[in-house]
């Protein structure tokens, strides 16, 4: 999520999943603008970690009926700490 435009830009892989885990992307980006509009970090692994939170509670919320795949998926990619690879300072 580009904060500074609103801009998302979401990987092929997620845009090609199923409903379900696009739309938690969305929730999961669109915390991040939240995250900016209130004026807290937007990037690294407090915001992560908080923004995959909240896409948990989407997902649950939803009623997915893969939540434990899609669960083990976000809690390996936190691990893999890819926001250190991904994110850029703006």
């Amino acid at each position: 999520m580009d904060v500074r435009n609103g801009i998302c830009l979401v990987n092929q892989n997620s845009f090609e999943a199923d409903v379900d885990w696009y739309s938690s992307v969305l929730v999961h980006e669109s915390e991040h603008m939240h995250l900016y509009l209130a004026g807290k970090q937007t990037i690294g692994e407090a915001a992560e970690y908080h923004c995959v939170e909240v896409q948990k509670r989407f997902i649950t919320k939803a009623k997915t009926p893969k939540k434990k795949n899609y669960f083990a998926d976000l809690d390996n990619s936190l691990n893999g700490k890819y926001w250190n690879f991904v994110c850029r300072k703006v």
